[in-house]
């Protein structure tokens, strides 16, 4: 009699130990697909895409269109600046070419106003003034590397102070846009900025004035 209970007790706990591996199997599984379908990392982005949102600079007829990720906190980023400007003054890609913009703040750890000048950019693009803004956060680069406050003065200078500005900044919207570019640099697996995506192809860090205008070639085809 005392064998048979401890044989009904032996298979007991292994039933319950059985269920509860199954449990813990069945829960790791729905992790998983619920991982993947957040896209991370399986679903991976092999190019960007170009949302209505996205400030731009260039003709909307262009066939070419050149998006680039940036960040206020990169020097590199501010250093690509006047080889953007001279592309787009080239007459060879003259109404060929725009450039879009693709937010993404990877020095914000480091320099953290740049988070806010990008949001603040945002809500200049609002105003119509985002690559007047732009410009003027690029202007003083080098006080975002001493970590200088820059935000009050630059808003100042374009016209953009006040409460309403303010609100835009702060506002839950304006930090999704910033949000969605984020999450999508990161899916395109980008760990530093400028990248620039030309014609299908990816082009990290600063790329060389000749490499740009090869680039733009092949995409037109005129190459």
């Amino acid at each position: 009699m005392a064998q048979r209970r401890w044989l009904i007790g032996f298979i007991a706990a292994f039933v319950i130990v059985m269920l509860f591996w199954i449990g813990y199997a069945l829960t790791k599984e729905r992790s998983a697909f619920s991982t993947q379908s957040a896209g991370t990392p399986n679903s991976q982005l092999t190019e960007p895409s170009i949302k209505i949102t996205d400030p731009r600079i260039g003709p909307e007829t262009a066939p070419v269109k050149i998006v680039y990720f940036v960040d206020f906190g990169s020097e590199n980023s501010v250093l690509t600046w006047p080889a953007i400007q001279s592309l787009l003054a080239e007459p060879e890609f003259k109404n060929k070419i725009q450039f879009i913009w693709k937010d993404f703040p990877s020095h914000a750890n480091i320099f953290p106003e740049s988070l806010t000048l990008h949001r603040a950019a945002r809500c200049a693009a609002v105003r119509g003034k985002f690559w007047e803004f732009q410009a003027a956060v690029f202007d003083v680069s080098n006080k975002i590397m001493l970590q200088e406050p820059v935000l009050d003065t630059i808003l100042a200078q374009t016209h953009l102070a006040g409460a309403q500005m303010q609100s835009c900044i702060d506002s839950p919207a304006i930090a999704t846009l910033i949000d969605e570019n984020i999450h999508e640099g990161a899916q395109l697996g980008l760990v530093g900025t400028p990248a620039f995506f030309i014609g299908g192809k990816r082009f990290d860090g600063i790329p060389d004035y000749a490499t740009f205008m090869t680039a733009i070639r092949n995409s037109l085809g005129t190459h």
